[in-house]
């Protein structure tokens, strides 16, 4: 049964609701080391039509840096656009002398509203272009469980989004291949994913398409246009610890029996580029050309930049952007 909406945003007015939104400004790039600084620029985060766009662009086309400060400059995201919302992992300032300065800036905003069991569906395009790494997903408003993955996860969607990316068995792993996930465990070196991917068969998931969540207190389902791609159901009697047969010290003998995820979410929307030990892997997958860094290099933003000759040309205008239509929660 459909509850009633709690939170809905179309998009249709002519810039993003603040109401309902917090704007991420950071050049944190998180475990993955991304390549990206989130921003608050009209260029990376914008309205349009109905539609909201996160889109990337070039550092050095900002009119904040240069191509050559990427080499020998201060990055200070604050004095830059205003406000640094998070200092963790260098977020507020790096320095060019400790590698190359972020050569992407792109966007991540996150939602006010929360939800604890309901529904929620994003009706979304993601972008086509290598390197390019979008996802919708949700994180706990509170760590009521602890730090990550005790609190848990739930990622919607997430995608590289390469045309020609393909693993040794010969299965295409680019934009032809959206992922779900369900993160949790114990603490952070015994993360218990739960993941699935939806394929196609021919063409890709560059196009619009609806990307749900049904969750209750026994369950949670993800789906792609309405097929099932992640789910977990757990019985009566049983607990989520139980079920996926986990070690360790239990950090939920306290919750209820679907906890981690019992507790209240916010919603993400994003686009990444890059990272190391991220969508894009360095042996197992073959790519249009070779993948221009890997995760254990020095400095792998340099040597992603110094390639832009051979993923630039795949990135064209708002192809790059992933384009929302709208984001609707309702509540059991």
């Amino acid at each position: 049964m459909r509850g009633a909406v709690s939170f809905r945003d179309d998009f249709n007015g002519d810039k993003l609701d603040l109401n309902n939104w917090f704007v991420q400004v950071t050049a944190a790039g998180e475990w993955h080391t991304e390549f990206q600084v989130y921003t608050n620029d009209q260029r990376n985060l914008y309205v349009k039509n109905g539609h909201l766009y996160i889109k990337p662009t070039l550092t050095a086309d900002s009119g904040h840096y240069s191509a050559k400060d990427l080499y020998s400059g201060i990055l200070d995201v604050k004095n830059s656009w205003g406000v640094c919302t998070d200092a963790g992992f260098r977020g507020c300032l790096r320095d060019a002398k400790d590698g190359l300065l972020p050569p992407i800036l792109s966007a991540r905003i996150d939602s006010k509203p929360t939800l604890k069991y309901g529904q929620v569906t994003v009706r979304a395009q993601i972008p086509r272009g290598d390197w390019i790494w979008p996802a919708i997903w949700m994180m706990p408003r509170k760590n009521n469980y602890g730090l990550w993955p005790r609190s848990g996860e739930i990622d919607f969607m997430e995608a590289a989004c390469n045309e020609h990316a393909v693993w040794n068995n010969g299965q295409k792993v680019g934009i032809q291949r959206v992922q779900s996930t369900l993160h949790f465990g114990p603490d952070l070196e015994h993360d218990h994913p739960v993941p699935n991917w939806k394929y196609k068969a021919t063409g890709d998931w560059h196009g619009f398409h609806d990307y749900k969540l049904d969750w209750s207190p026994d369950h949670i389902i993800l789906y792609v246009d309405g097929d099932v791609v992640t789910r977990m159901d757990i019985p009566d009697g049983s607990t989520v610890w139980d079920h996926y047969n986990l070690k360790g010290n239990n950090p939920w003998t306290h919750g209820t029996k679907i906890a981690p995820f019992d507790h209240e979410f916010y919603m993400i929307l994003n686009v990444a580029v890059g990272g190391i030990y991220s969508m894009f892997g360095d042996y197992d997958t073959q790519y249009a050309y070779p993948k221009p860094w890997h995760n254990t290099d020095k400095d792998p933003l340099k040597n992603f930049w110094e390639a832009r000759h051979n993923w630039l040309p795949t990135w064209h205008g708002d192809d790059v952007a992933m384009i929302v239509d709208y984001v609707e929660f309702r509540h059991m």
